[in-house]
């Protein structure tokens, strides 16, 4: 990443402005925050002078639109469409402005996900529609401040020129009144809401309602110099657009006038010459020694809190929390005098910092144990099964995790604002990671708040649960053999009854074609609920799930949630070896499915309840046990929950908008997504691959896989070739239930044109044609595949598409390749080449991991 581009490991803010007093505020807030500035203006000339004599180009840097994608990250972008240009414009010209330009720059940052806020005076009212928004808009009443936009069509701009110039003025015609807010102030409540996750999506800023002689009275100008005659003002304020927000009183017309009185020249870097004193020895060496041995007392006490946490004692993290917050407080102080003394300013400094961001962290883990406490008393009112306020809930939850996503923001602010202290942070394992996470709270905040729907707090509702069997490996992650439905009412859950799923399809009237390879290899001349889920995006195989059910048994559902064998064992770690009195056997995590099979298939007859009844009376058992859980297994519990998300184990399916696009957001919804398009010379990719076990038995059990990418960037197109090597470890001796039989498919773009397939198998392979379908805006490439027992086979893949990519000139390619729902971490070798001079140094890319998520990664050249 060239310099010029480089955040140096700070928050990226990219803004689009003119200078005006709310962007010369806005930028000066931003940089108190840590922000890195990339501004797209078309004068840069003022904005030079200003940057040089009060920021330097290390805070704000210009930038092009076709410039932003070689931008490493963006985390705030900001569209200020200002007064200047309001008051130049009618109504459908500035919102055609508004339209095209934030369409232009939509595309240009949408790979990087930032969070987004428009803002926009209110000159004209409602400018823009709000469906065409992703992101806030904030509409404002007139801002004054230092470098604002003079203008005689406005009264309270008039006023200030008129006393700043001592010139005399014209009162309005009218008895108006105003609501002017001074730009500082309003610039931080502006980085209150990019900031913040607890405001609405639009909101109107305004200052207080004032007339135009108490204005003239506040400035204290001369009555001797208003005109008897009286003329007609442009009214700025026209109403109101979402939730209005008063900002109190006027502030800031010394600061503002004094700005105008000066010429407009901005003032310079203020210096500050602290005088020392010396003092006796003892008090020298307490005053230096002091603050170190507060913070080291300080970050043990962080440390072991954060220990206490995992083990559960939140009373004895909570005082470990508030005494480390104490000492650092005392830290801070002692350094911040410190860094008063000539000569050693820097790292006194540099220590004070530290100090200050122990201090936040101790709050913010204290907010966060108060989070993870509601979360388990949330989850245990759900699990007891009596009626309670899901809205107390879901207020508490989404207000302190806004305060965590805020603090937290803080925090990487002031660490990325030294490089050093960057660089070191970032060896701690996982912190990357972690800083990446943090935008995930903007989306558990509104899952948060859509709790009292979910939770049916007004309205019963009812939950589909397929439960996968991944020893039968499906495309979205097992064989359904079974399904749940769960109802919930008033925040708790009221049943759940078990199904076995041949007992719901043996109900299905009717004939429904079913896709080719099922009834080639399957041998299924109809379609049925537990084969519904044959698209490896979940969204679509579970509304196809739910279409089976109502035509099955005629149950209509709000969602659905597939979870596979994985996620029970898992579960099972945490709870311990759960005791089934009925069937007088023990289960764990090492024997679940062994245990599970046996007594399912033992004695099994056409129309046995035998599964369902056993899985009622594990759930029943495993209910048991969570209401018991303690603090410590309540938060195994929580992150085996999340573990499991991420890596497709457990997979969820919403009918309410706002909650599909939080859980699309988080990666949960199992969907195929694609990385969002990027700039020039840049290429977008998604690779994967989909296995489905069609021998109808259970051979996945001890089939391993791996697989290798390898990608070569030609000019103007790529090609591809992704293998999965297959090692069947079942006993010969099992004779048909040790085979495995897999239909394996390759996901690539529609534009891809695959050529024939490799298979491998005992040192000889041979070619075959796969099987091509155009599915919804991918491509898919299918062959069947037969793996013996003790034999290794491996697929091969390969496929070329136009990218209008050159590798001869700057460039990037964006790849990501798709984990399949109920895999385990397979290893995965993944090499590029031809990519001319890359920034490794080296002409290709080369990299080891183990698919247990999305991989994701981008190589610039």
């Amino acid at each position: 990443m060239r310099k010029q581009f480089s955040s140096n490991g700070r928050p990226v803010a990219v803004f689009v402005t003119e200078l005006d007093d709310l962007s010369f505020s806005l930028c000066k807030n931003l940089i108190k925050k840590s922000c890195k500035i990339f501004l797209i203006t078309k004068k840069r000339k003022r904005w030079k002078e200003i940057i040089r004599k009060l920021w330097g180009p290390g805070n704000i840097a210009f930038l092009n639109i076709n410039e932003i994608y070689k931008l490493e990250r963006i985390d705030y972008f900001l569209y200020h469409y200002n007064l200047f240009r309001a008051l130049s414009s009618n109504h459908l010209t500035a919102k055609k402005e508004i339209k095209k330009e934030i369409s232009i720059l939509a595309q240009k940052t949408a790979s990087f996900r930032p969070k987004n806020i428009l803002l926009l005076p209110v000159v004209h009212g409602m400018l823009i529609n709000r469906e065409s928004i992703v992101g806030r808009l904030v509409y404002f009443s007139e801002s004054f401040g230092p470098h604002m936009i003079l203008t005689k069509n406005l009264f309270i701009f008039s006023a200030l020129e008129a006393y700043a110039k001592e010139k005399r003025l014209m009162l309005p015609k009218e008895d108006e009144t105003f609501r002017p807010v001074f730009s500082d102030t309003l610039a931080d409540k502006i980085l209150k809401i990019l900031f913040s996750i607890a405001y609405p999506y639009e909101i109107t800023l305004v200052g207080e309602t004032i007339s135009a002689q108490t204005f003239l009275t506040k400035l204290n100008f001369d009555p001797e110099k208003i005109e008897t005659k009286k003329r007609s003002y442009k009214n700025y304020y026209e109403r109101s657009i979402g939730q209005k927000i008063s900002l109190g009183e006027i502030a800031g017309l010394s600061q503002t006038t004094q700005f105008l009185k000066d010429g407009g020249r901005p003032p310079v870097r203020a210096s500050r010459k602290v005088k020392y004193s010396s003092g006796i020895a003892i008090f020298i060496i307490t005053l230096v020694l002091l603050p170190f041995f507060t913070l080291l007392i300080s970050g043990t006490l962080l440390a072991t809190s954060f220990l206490l946490a995992k083990k559960g004692q939140f009373f004895l993290s909570k005082t470990a929390l508030i005494t480390s917050r104490d000492a650092s407080k005392i830290s801070e102080l002692g350094f911040g005098i410190l860094s008063g003394i000539p000569g050693v300013k820097r790292p006194f400094a540099f220590f004070a910092t530290i100090s200050e961001i122990f201090a936040r962290s101790a709050n913010l883990g204290e907010k966060s144990l108060l989070l993870v406490e509601n979360a388990n008393s949330l989850f245990a009112k759900f699990i007891e099964g009596k009626p309670y306020s899901v809205l107390e809930y879901s207020q508490r939850l989404s207000t302190e995790l806004d305060y965590v996503y805020r603090e937290s923001g803080f925090i990487l602010g002031e660490i990325y604002s030294d490089p050093y202290l960057a660089s070191n942070i970032e060896k701690i394992r996982g912190f990357t990671e972690l800083s990446k996470k943090r935008e995930y709270l903007v989306f558990l905040a509104q899952l948060s708040e859509d709790l009292p729907q979910l939770f049916g707090e007004a309205h019963p509702r009812k939950y589909l649960i397929l439960l996968q069997n991944n020893m039968e490996l499906r495309p979205t992650g097992g064989f359904i053999g079974s399904f749940a439905l769960v109802s919930v009412e008033s925040g708790a859950l009221t049943n759940l009854e078990i199904w076995d799923v041949f007992e719901a399809d043996g109900q299905l009237k009717g004939h429904v074609e079913p896709p080719l390879p099922i009834k080639a290899y399957l041998n299924e001349a109809n379609w049925f609920l537990r084969d519904s889920n044959w698209d490896p995006d979940f969204g679509i195989s579970a509304a196809r799930a739910e279409w089976f059910l109502d035509k099955e048994i005629d149950e209509k559902v709000d969602g659905v949630v597939a979870v596979d064998l994985e996620f029970v064992k898992r579960m099972l770690t945490v709870t311990g070896p759960l005791t089934i009195s009925d069937y007088d056997v023990v289960v764990d995590e090492k024997n679940f499915y062994e245990v599970t099979q046996k007594e399912v298939e033992e004695d099994f007859f056409p129309g046995s309840t035998k599964k369902s009844g056993f899985l009622t009376a594990v759930y029943k058992a495993l209910s048991e046990e969570a209401k018991e859980i303690d603090a410590k297994k309540g938060i195994a519990l929580g992150i085996n929950v999340l573990e499991n998300l991420q890596e497709r184990h457990v997979q969820i399916f919403a009918h309410e908008k706002s909650t599909a696009r939080a859980i699309k957001e988080l990666g949960w919804d199992g969907s195929i997504s694609k990385i969002g398009a990027c700039g020039d010379n840049c290429y977008s990719d998604i690779l994967g691959i989909v296995e489905a076990n069609v021998g109808v038995n259970k051979a996945n059990i001890n089939v391993t896989r791996s697989f290798s990418a390898s990608i070569n960037l030609l000019e103007g197109k790529l090609k591809r070739e992704f293998t999965v090597h297959l090692n069947n470890s079942n006993d010969k001796g099992l004779g048909e239930k040790g085979i495995y039989k897999a239909y394996i498919r390759a996901i690539a773009s529609q534009k891809a044109s695959f050529r024939r397939a490799k298979l491998v198998r005992g040192g000889g392979g041979i070619e075959v044609t796969p099987e091509l379908e155009d599915v919804r805006d991918r491509k898919e490439a299918g062959v069947m595949v037969i793996v013996a027992p003790q034999e290794t086979v491996s697929l091969t893949f390969s496929w070329e598409e136009p990218t209008g990519v050159t590798p001869q000139k700057g460039g990037e390619y964006r790849f990501l390749i798709r984990k399949q729902a109920g895999t385990s971490a397979d290893p995965i070798a993944v090499s590029i080449t031809g990519l001319g001079n890359s920034l490794t140094g080296q002409p290709s890319f080369v990299y080891n991991t183990l698919l247990a998520r999305d991989f994701v990664s981008r190589v610039s050249w």
